[in-house]
């Protein structure tokens, strides 16, 4: 009898989704979506899918230098990755562009319900990673073109499903890496990174709505969502039965830290007050929390199922990642083509972001960055390198942007 209350008490939590019911109801009333499709997500045109499928194809048809990731502004191209992309068939490489070129801004989706599963991923990663390739191996005179072409890339990716910040932090680092070589066509490059800076703040409230989504999905079928996103789970869920458990326990307390994030943040004017707020929350928690609202003990089954969404690591990480790469855009995007320096988010409005000059020349931008005291481009500002990096040991001034 001992063994049989709490076995039948598992049966009777496990055999209905009534928990899942209340949470979607609360969806529902404050208007965020519950599946990809209210979520925005619609299949590309038969055109495009063509060219989705082709890509996916392609993706082992070419060879990759290994060892970009670790190259940084101040860096030259290694040799090593122009021979190793000029070894690539040239009627590959030139079909490739061309599919590229015909990307209009839309991404490209596949199966609107199972963005895991689909080719999608496979075809989105193999035109960034030529495009990224293509943009460094460059000769002098296709560099502008070959940037616009890694700019497009980006945009093939489905911002409802997966995070783009760090795909576009990536590309304005590789562009600013060969910023000297930028030459006619820099409008276009310009307009490019303004638009994405100009939309960041959109995508981060778009962002909250897709992960509510990207969780009910995974709490649904913990261990099919987990298989498909190739996720490592912690060792005391490593297993279908007490997977699912933990899941049934804390997922409804997992989802409504969700919807009241999503509420509190659709409230706040701005990204600034984003990150304040998210980091007053982990300030007040002692922890990082996942969702920014409603902190979850690590190892209660909320926490356990926040360990295995494999989320960034809380929404102050996740504010502060958008506030810098919009502001890495819409700098790169003045120095491009001569506009005034954008606004510091953290100073007084109509205060531009700062420069680093070393000997009169231009070095980087910089923010004044959270609490607002100008530290001299060093100790707790957000810098922007352009022209090259900074630290203490080499001397630099200061001055406005403009």
């Amino acid at each position: 009898m001992v063994i049989a209350v709490p076995t039948l008490t598992l049966t009777y939590l496990l055999s209905h989704d009534r928990d899942l019911d209340e949470v979607l109801a609360q969806a529902r009333a404050q208007g965020v979506p519950t599946t990809w499709a209210e979520a925005g997500r619609k299949q590309s045109s038969p055109a495009a899918l063509v060219d989705l499928r082709r890509l996916a194809a392609l993706k082992g048809s070419f060879s990759w230098y290994q060892h970009h990731q670790s190259l940084k502004i101040g860096d030259s191209v290694p040799p090593a990755l122009v021979a190793m992309h000029d070894r690539n068939p040239p009627a590959l490489c030139e079909e490739v562009r061309a599919i590229i070129a015909r990307f209009d801004g839309s991404p490209l989706i596949d199966d609107v319900d199972h963005p895991w599963a689909s080719a999608e991923l496979s075809a989105t990663t193999m035109a960034e990673c030529f495009a990224r390739q293509d943009f460094l191996a460059a000769a002098p005179a296709d560099v502008c073109a070959r940037g616009v072409a890694l700019l497009s890339a980006t945009t093939a990716v489905d911002p409802i499903v997966w995070d783009n910040l760090g795909r576009w932090s990536r590309a304005v680092q590789l562009l600013t890496i060969r910023l000297d070589d930028l030459g006619a066509n820099r409008a276009a490059i310009a307009n490019l990174l303004r638009a994405i800076g100009e939309g960041i703040a959109g995508h981060y409230r778009r962002l909250q709505r897709s992960l509510f989504v990207h969780d009910l999905e995974i709490c649904r079928d913990p261990w099919k969502g987990y298989r498909q996103l190739g996720r490592q789970l912690p060792s005391v869920i490593d297993n279908q039965f007490r997977l699912r458990v933990v899941t049934r326990l804390g997922r409804a307390d997992v989802l409504r830290a969700d919807l009241a994030w999503i509420d509190h943040v659709d409230a706040l004017p701005d990204l600034v007050a984003v990150l304040r707020e998210a980091k007053h929350h982990v300030t007040a928690a002692g922890m990082t929390c996942p969702c920014g609202h409603g902190a979850t003990a690590p190892w209660s089954p909320g926490g356990l199922i926040r360990q295995s969404l494999g989320q960034p690591q809380g929404q102050y990480f996740l504010s502060r990642t958008a506030l810098r790469v919009q502001m890495n855009c819409l700098l790169l995007a003045a120095v491009l083509d001569g506009a005034p320096w954008p606004d510091d988010p953290f100073a007084p409005p109509g205060t531009a972001l700062r420069r680093i000059e070393r000997d009169g020349t231009l070095v980087a931008g910089y923010s004044v960055g959270e609490d607002g005291i100008d530290g001299g481009g060093l100790r707790g500002d957000f810098v922007i390198p352009l022209y090259g990096t900074v630290d203490s040991k080499r001397p630099h001034t200061t001055a406005l942007g403009r």
